[in-house]
């Protein structure tokens, strides 16, 4: 065993078996050359007779555990652990393994004290410490992890993997001009570490030194010349070095190992450069649109309506072109338009020099679809600026949006004061508390009327030309109203319960109360619209584990005529963003599916929550590695939303409520939310609704 060869021991083991059947030191060491040959099933019955004769062997229970682990059977392994545990608890090696069994099983965070207490045990342990700093990776606490990485580098300067996971700790943090320095030591001590080479190539693509990638590219490929990331990544870096021609074999095989969306379209971008035009809308309607999100496919489409013209097929273009205009935002739809327009005169030639300059404006306003409006000049010179879409419509759109949500505050509470009439008139005697809570609400009235005459006044005294000093005192008056109201509901509210403690619960008032109460919620949540509109959106960050974001339903599954379903398998996943945010979205859409299916019997709503890695739904256009999203599926098999409904459900004041029963601007309010974290909303039900949110999982 000791000279490595191994398989000499097996028969000499058998024998020594033969004669002495139930020796437990002779069982172990002949599983244990079996665990070295890689016959790891085999080792099972063995370990098994030897825990027979000897339940409480911390070695044999450990060897069965860790069999069990390479085997995938992680789950079996976990109570083998927990015995020896119980049995030594301070062995360390047993200690890291279960945390380790435990990362495997994506329960990362209870996996954290273990790592904790080995290194309690074992401080300068470099494995543990490595797998400790691994699992705050994992949940995405990279900056915790950079002084575990840099002490086991202290006691072994040249633990290749350590110097790796450094190297790409230091990536993750955008760090990665400090990454350089560690990825070369690596590859000085491992020249042939396939991993390490294209996270070196990748660094050097990030700091612009796309040149300097190639030959690191090229050497991943000698390693696996199968690799798909990094066949892609290395035609990408062709590309930005202008090597089209030699890039578009790369992208062929990429394409035939598999298929990719993101590949495709560099694919396309290489052949139009080559002025193959033919061929690179060939590979881009081989995408399927339906399955990006409406940012990209939006691309796509601008891409091809671009590559339709220079073939001279116009009607095509134009085809393609309607289609972004029609998936667009209101924002994004104008300034689509105003493209259009310049795109029929540059199909008949009859462009000038403003022309060019508006697709340069149109180019840097559209954010997200500039790369594929910078397309549209291919071949033109772009020079200067020139501001053709002005800042009036931002301000348009947002008092038009205002006004709408004035109207409905100033409706529920109309309706509010109706209702307390409608009590007070049940009073045979004078009700003071009641009187008081009627004036409070008139006043409501007039404060709302004497701030917003304030911001008329202020507006008019504001140069004309000055959009974003009126926008910043509509912003400001909305700001004060809702918080100035808001506070108040609060104080109403406050007496509306004091007063129903003194009234029978089973009388007719009381439900009146009740009404009263539910009316003013509404109130609150026409304010919180008000104040959504015209704030930015701050997205509070904190680490938390998924699980938490559906508490609320997992005590309370059955509201009104639903019974609510929960599927979390991510439960344990740590994720940093605003927790408020995602439950009050999903808030959002519970209520949405109840009031739209009130009528319905065993309505079901289910909620579904898994990690994706590079989800192809969503991945589009993004470089080649790994992204990480928490995805949220919420579904009901209700109605569902009309076909012909379905384009504009994320659009400002479009509701398909019945009319005076939503504001319009829950859906949209959410998406404007979820594209402040990056992430991403859509609708694909065909039977009831099926909301998609995906948002990624960041450090930052």
């Amino acid at each position: 065993m000791k000279l490595g060869r191994v398989e000499e021991t097996l028969p000499l083991f058998e024998k020594s078996l033969q004669l002495k059947p139930d020796n437990v030191l002779t069982i172990n060491s002949y599983a244990n050359a079996l665990m070295k040959l890689e016959r790891v099933e085999d080792t099972l019955p063995l370990f098994e007779k030897s825990l027979q004769l000897e339940p409480d062997n911390v070695l044999t229970i450990n060897s069965y555990a860790n069999a069990l682990m390479k085997l995938e059977r992680v789950e079996d392994s976990l109570p083998w652990f927990e015995k020896s545990l119980k049995l030594e608890p301070d062995h360390v090696l047993t200690i890291n393994n279960y945390a380790g069994a435990l990362m495997e099983l994506k329960r990362v965070e209870d996996s954290l004290p273990w790592f904790q207490k080995a290194l309690l045990l074992e401080p300068d342990d470099v494995i543990i410490i490595n797998n400790y700093a691994g699992a705050l990776m994992e949940l995405e606490r990279v900056e915790d992890s950079l002084p575990l990485f840099e002490k086991a580098l202290q006691l072994e300067p040249d633990h290749v993997k350590t110097i790796r996971s450094y190297a790409n700790a230091l990536m993750k943090l955008e760090r990665v001009e400090d990454s350089l320095p560690w990825f070369e030591k690596a590859l000085l001590l491992e020249p042939d570490n396939f991993i390490a080479i294209g996270s070196y190539a990748i660094a050097l693509m990030k700091l612009e030194r796309v040149e300097d990638s190639l030959p690191w590219f090229e050497k991943a490929l000698l390693l696996e010349p199968d690799n798909v990331i990094a066949i892609g990544s290395y035609a990408i870096a062709l590309i930005e070095v202008g090597k089209f021609e030699e890039s578009c074999q790369f992208f062929e095989k990429s394409l035939e190992l598999e298929d990719d969306n993101y590949v495709r379209y560099k694919y396309a971008t290489a052949l139009q450069e080559l002025g193959q035009y033919q061929q690179a809308i060939e590979q881009l309607e081989k995408i399927n649109l339906t399955d990006l999100l409406q940012d990209n496919a939006n691309v796509v489409r601008l891409t091809l309506g671009r590559l339709y013209y220079s073939i001279e097929e116009e009607k095509k273009g134009n085809q393609y072109f309607q289609e972004a205009i029609d998936n667009s935002e209101d924002r994004e739809r104008s300034l689509l338009y105003s493209a259009s327009s310049i795109l029929a005169k540059l199909a008949n030639k009859t462009y000038d020099k403003k022309d060019l300059e508006m697709l340069d404006e149109i180019a840097q306003d559209l954010g997200l679809y500039a790369h594929a409006l910078k397309m549209l000049t291919l071949n033109l010179d772009s020079e200067g600026y020139y501001e053709e879409i002005k800042p009036e419509t931002k301000l348009k759109d947002t008092q038009i949006l205002n006004r709408a949500i004035y109207h409905k505050i100033g409706n529920e509470i109309a309706v509010l004061k109706s209702i307390a009439y409608r009590i007070l008139r049940g009073y045979k005697d004078k009700n003071s508390n009641l009187n008081d809570i009627i004036e409070k609400i008139e006043k409501l009235v007039e404060q709302i009327t004497e701030r917003r005459e304030i911001q008329k006044y202020e507006t008019n005294k504001i140069p004309e030309d000055d959009y974003q000093q009126v926008l910043s005192v509509i912003s400001k008056t909305a700001h004060d109203i809702s918080d100035f109201v808001n506070n108040e509901l609060a104080v109403i509210k406050s007496k509306i319960l004091r007063v129903m403690r003194k009234v029978d619960s089973e009388s007719k008032i009381y439900s009146q109360y009740e009404k009263l109460l539910t009316q003013l919620e509404l109130t609150q949540a026409a304010l919180n619209d008000l104040k959504g509109i015209n704030e930015g959106i701050n997205i509070k960050k904190k680490h938390f584990p998924v699980k938490k974001i559906f508490e609320k339903w997992q005590d309370n599954n059955q509201i009104e005529n639903a019974e609510i379903q929960l599927e979390i398998t991510n439960g344990d996943s740590i994720f940093s963003g605003d927790e408020e945010k995602i439950k009050s979205a999903l808030n959002e859409m519970l209520e949405n599916s109840l009031k739209h299916n009130s009528d319905q019997q065993n309505l079901m709503i289910k909620m579904k929550s898994q990690d994706a890695i590079n989800p192809e739904s969503i991945r589009g256009f993004t470089m080649s590695g790994e992204k990480k999203y928490l995805l949220i599926e919420f579904s009901d098999n209700g109605k569902g939303i009309p076909e012909d409904k379905k384009q504009w459900i994320f659009q400002p004041l479009t509701t398909t409520s019945k009319k005076g029963q939503g504001s319009g601007l829950g859906l949209y309010i959410i998406r404007k939310t979820l594209v402040k974290m990056e992430g991403h909303i859509r609708e694909t039900g065909e039977n009831g609704v099926r909301f998609e949110m995906y948002i990624p999982y960041t450090d930052r």
